[in-house]
């Protein structure tokens, strides 16, 4: 019981982070903002990163300051 709690939460960590980084990759994509900007943690621990370079960017999220999903290679519309 205790092992399925734990990879329940990990799961619910990883859809977060998922939806955390598309969220901030698409608006990037379309308004070159970067969406909570200085990577701050929001109330559940989550912070959001997104490093520009070459006309791409990669988004990372990270839970308590461990890495948990990136997007490499994220290219700006137009």
């Amino acid at each position: 019981l205790v092992r399925a709690q734990g990879i329940s939460a990990g799961s619910q960590r990883l859809t977060r982070a998922v939806y955390l980084a598309q969220s901030a990759a698409e608006t990037w994509k379309a308004a070159g903002e970067i969406p909570g900007a200085g990577g701050d943690p929001d109330s559940e621990g989550y912070a959001v990163e997104i490093e520009e370079g070459d006309g791409e960017a990669d988004v990372t999220v990270t839970w308590n300051g461990e890495t948990v999903y990136t997007i490499e290679g994220v290219r700006r519309v137009g």
